[in-house]
């Protein structure tokens, strides 16, 4: 991903979800070479985006390269974090890295090179070990850290020729410099960051924290006395416990969004997810109209999505839901999903399985599915095998905001087995059409498409 696509309604916690996965790994890398403290890089990466979030109507949803390490380098500063702390780098064999065999590649090298590292000065140390280690051009350090790329090609040699005299001065290698600035690409953290979904979800669970705390103490302060304070929390209860939370999308529209317990969400055009606030952790419960892919966080196991007459319980994983034309499927992207049939039964669905259930003749049918297809809509991609005409219509009129006008035309006869994408109307008609020798015509003011 390069850019951050606006084609959202709740925009804020997808583009902070966005920079996180973008920056999360080089960042906490970024922050580790210039305090060499492990525990306190972590702590700071989420602060950052702490920091990214508090200030988000400010940066207004864009994606900059430069600001979480612009806020990070603050926040060492601001911290007086001292430097002088041990390296702890140990060798890690990546695909496409150089001298993989070299039989300098040993406890000796890593001795020398955490030795040589630590006696460089930070600035130089930070930007020779993000080209080595991460793998970054001086460009892409110059955009991330807005200094100007010479300035950072200048700062490489700098670095490169401390390295040339330390190692002069070791008697504990014979390396040369080249040799050592090749095989510091085999180096990493010794105790790595968590994983992005792990860290991810420290984060939310701190920001809630915050906000909530924040909300009541505001609240608090501008009624005064215990008395008015009392009354302010028992009205926001009594709000909580009655109150839902939806999301809707329209037409053309695909929204993000996160569950109380940061359960990613992704909604398609012309859909809604509803819940209760009160009682969320325990009784996880949503309901879905139209059709959302959900990716639940690995520690979830309990959620409970409801559909029309079908309940559906994932357990990890993803899962794609569609409640379209008078019918219902489940996709199971990853971990087994429970599937009850109101009536019919429970069913249990593995990886790469799929369950249709057809409300008005009340059955059912599992089968394989392409995992890649059935997510592809998340992408403005559209796959169909042997589809009825009428529902491939319909999404065209969801994903454009238009409307078809089908008057003469036995739908029941026409199928489309094919793919269209969301980027361009013509081209999408044009694949539909010709293939079941039909014509259309578009009437851009009233935004009606006739097909005859």
């Amino acid at each position: 991903m390069d850019t951050y696509q606006h084609k959202t309604l709740v925009n804020y916690e997808q583009w902070l979800r966005y920079m996180f996965e973008v920056h999360c790994e080089h960042l906490w890398n970024y922050i580790y070479y210039k305090t060499a403290d492990q525990n306190r890089s972590t702590e700071l990466l989420l602060e950052t985006f702490k920091t990214i979030w508090a200030d988000r109507k400010r940066f207004g949803g864009q994606h900059s390269l430069s600001t979480p390490y612009l806020i990070a380098s603050k926040l060492v500063r601001k911290r007086r974090l001292k430097t002088e702390a041990k390296f702890d780098f140990r060798l890690a064999f990546h695909e496409g890295h150089t001298n993989p065999n070299s039989p300098h590649l040993n406890n000796e090298f890593i001795r020398t090179a955490n030795g040589i590292l630590e006696k460089i000065p930070r600035f130089s140390r930070t930007v020779l070990l993000m080209n080595r280690l991460d793998g970054l051009t001086a460009e892409e350090i110059s955009q991330r850290l807005s200094i100007g790329t010479r300035d950072i090609l200048e700062t490489l040699d700098k670095a490169a020729r401390q390295a040339e005299g330390l190692l002069a001065s070791s008697t504990s290698t014979s390396i040369t410099t080249a040799q050592f600035l090749d095989l510091l690409a085999h180096l990493t953290p010794t105790s790595q960051q968590g994983s992005i979904e792990d860290n991810w979800t420290t984060l939310m669970k701190l920001i809630r924290k915050e906000e909530r705390f924040a909300s009541i103490t505001k609240g608090v302060m501008r009624w005064g006395g215990v008395a008015l304070a009392l009354i302010v929390i028992l009205s926001i209860a009594s709000e909580w416990r009655f109150a839902t939370v939806t999301h809707k999308t329209p037409r053309g529209k695909i929204a993000y969004f996160l569950l109380p317990d940061s359960t990613f969400v992704t909604l398609n055009a012309e859909s809604s997810v509803h819940y209760r606030r009160f009682g969320w952790k325990q009784s996880k419960v949503i309901t879905l109209t139209g059709e959302a892919y959900i990716d639940l966080i690995p520690e979830i196991n309990s959620l409970t999505i409801k559909t029309g007459d079908v309940i559906t319980k994932p357990t990890y994983g993803a899962v794609n839901i569609a409640n379209r034309n008078q019918t219902i499927q489940i996709h199971c992207i990853g971990g087994d999903t429970q599937v009850e049939i109101l009536e019919k039964g429970t069913f249990r669905l593995k990886p790469s399985e799929g369950l249709e259930y057809y409300a008005e003749q009340r059955t059912h049918k599992v089968k394989p599915i392409i995992t890649s297809e059935v997510k592809a809509w998340t992408r403005g991609e559209f796959y169909y095998t042997h589809q009825p005409l009428a529902n491939v219509l319909d999404e065209i009129e969801r994903q454009y905001d238009v409307d078809i006008q089908r008057e003469g035309i036995a739908l029941n006869m026409h199928y489309f087995s094919g793919y269209f994408t969301s980027k361009n109307l013509d081209t999408a008609l044009e694949r539909v059409c010709s293939q079941n020798l039909l014509e259309y015509s578009i009437d851009w003011k009233t935004r009606t498409i006739t097909i005859k």
